[in-house]
């Protein structure tokens, strides 16, 4: 069997081809998608199947490693690093839980999966069981990274005629549909402030047949679900949503990471009214810079010593407890906020010139701003995760 593509040598991908990303990043945010030269680029690397084991292609990397690539894409351009991340972790969403008979569709002639679609239904989402299969419908949101796709999944309530069925624990029993993106209807509809070219389009599933070959058990965002994988290394069994939280964090660091480089390039030249030489002179300045520049850094560490040890614990036969995944939610949280901070410090460092477009620092604050407005990263994530962390201290 083989060995994982070594960590470094994937960095090495993703920083290969940042300066196409950031010779795009302008077209892209005007066609509010990636482009085909981006797509083709992660393609020729392979960084789109990272994630996925080494016998179905992929380079079987870890959570910590993955993390670092996604922030590395994200540095480049924040838009570009979360159609990244989305298409990087839905498509290691989907794989360990897909039946075999899907594989070898997914997987036909040469070809290899880039999923994207929601996982999380809607409430008019739903699926009716039929012979061979189901019948699906439902209005879904935030198609991220479907830009070139080749898979789309997409969530829904299971019904019985018109009655929705229950889990044993009195839960909605739910169901994931894997559908090529002709037969959904994109609404076209992502006209937006920041994360522009992500292309997070609402799209429609109307009255769809999906073969039983082609539907997965909705338990993906179980926090349990990585230990019913069907396949994959440890990183596949951590489980959807801890893969998502991971993803996400990735690319608010990249973005943050932009910012500091771009306003001490900015300032090491820029002169101000009132300042004696440049604005990168000034002790207010450097004060402010050195305490962003410490509190990225310790962010970036306790996310990378969080994740990491989440897998260390699965890879030695450990499963993921609440406490940690209440970490991994905080580490989220945590990350997003002081990520916007630091970006917010950059931007107000640099004067008027991020107010112009186009201009990177002012599409790093306000790709910023949309990814801090995720669900995932709501404040109510640091009081849920308080009571899990709160027994730790507990001795």
């Amino acid at each position: 069997m083989n060995a994982p593509v070594p960590r470094e040598e994937l960095l090495e991908r993703a920083r290969s081809i940042a300066p196409l990303i950031e010779a795009e990043a302008e077209t892209v945010e005007r066609e509010t998608r990636i482009t085909r030269p981006i797509h083709d680029a992660l393609v020729e690397t392979e960084l789109y199947w990272i994630a996925l084991p080494r016998e179905l292609g992929g380079a079987e990397a870890d959570i910590v490693t993955c993390i670092e690539v996604c922030e590395e894409i994200a540095r480049a351009d924040g838009s570009t690093g979360w159609s990244y991340f989305v298409n990087l972790v839905t498509t290691a969403g989907v794989v360990p839980f897909a039946t075999e008979e899907a594989l070898k569709i997914m997987f036909a002639n040469g070809e290899r999966p880039i999923a994207a679609g929601q996982l999380v239904p809607p409430p008019n989402a739903r699926s009716q069981r039929v012979e061979g299969g189901y019948v699906c419908s439902g209005h879904h949101s935030f198609a991220s990274g479907s830009a070139f796709a080749n898979w789309i999944s997409s969530a829904q309530y299971e019904h019985d005629g018109g009655k929705p069925l229950l889990n044993e624990d009195g839960s909605p029993r739910m169901t994931i549909t894997l559908m090529r993106p002709e037969q959904v209807q994109f609404a076209g509809n992502w006209d937006v402030m920041g994360m522009v070219g992500t292309s997070s389009y609402d799209y429609v599933v109307r009255d769809l047949f999906v073969p039983d070959a082609l539907m997965i058990e909705g338990i993906l965002l179980r926090l349990d679900s990585g230990e019913m994988a069907k396949r994959g290394h440890t990183l596949l069994r951590l489980g959807s949503l801890l893969n998502g939280v991971a993803g996400h964090t990735g690319c608010i660091l990249g973005i943050a990471r932009r910012a500091m480089e771009e306003v001490a390039a900015l300032n090491n030249k820029k002169t101000r009214l009132g300042y004696p030489g440049p604005v990168a002179e000034d002790p207010v300045f450097l004060n402010q810079f050195a305490h962003f520049d410490a509190e990225f850094h310790a962010v970036r560490a306790r996310v990378l010593e969080v994740f990491g040890g989440i897998e260390a614990k699965v890879r030695d036969g450990g499963t993921v407890s609440d406490e940690d995944f209440a970490r991994a939610r905080q580490m989220g949280t945590w990350a997003h906020e002081k990520c916007g901070a630091i970006t917010g410090f950059a931007f107000r460092w640099a004067g008027t010139t991020p107010v112009r477009n186009p201009n990177v620092l002012g599409r790093c604050m306000r790709d910023t701003l949309v990814a801090n407005a995720h669900l995932l990263f709501d404040s109510k994530t640091m009081t849920d995760a308080g009571a899990p962390i709160l027994k730790s201290w507990i001795r």
